[in-house]
């Protein structure tokens, strides 16, 4: 039970931190009322990426899963360093949204 209470906190603080970050780079954006879409964008993108694991063939293990989701998330993710305008944010954070594989 720890560990699991471990990878809740640790899944709830990388939340706070997407929903930080989406309303902080909208508000530098100029455009802090539009952090809400954004974040709904992620979200259904993100469920996406999660119904989409279930493709993946049982033959692939938890621990590869959570890897390549690991490295996906981060890859698609290095874009928004160079986000300079509202278009490309709404380009790149439903891409970055990262697929959580069953355990």
């Amino acid at each position: 039970m720890p560990a699991l209470l471990l990878v809740l906190v640790l899944q709830d603080a990388m939340f706070g931190a997407c929903q930080a970050g989406i309303t902080a780079i909208s508000a530098r954006l100029g455009q802090a009322d539009q952090a809400g879409l954004v974040y709904a964008a992620m979200g259904v993108m993100s469920a996406a990426a999660g119904f989409a694991m279930a493709a993946v063939p049982e033959r692939i293990g938890p621990r590869v899963r959570w890897r390549l989701a690991t490295g996906a998330a981060f890859a698609l993710s290095l874009p928004l360093l160079g986000t300079t305008g509202l278009p490309r944010l709404y380009a790149v954070v439903p891409s970055s949204a990262s697929p959580t594989p069953p355990t």
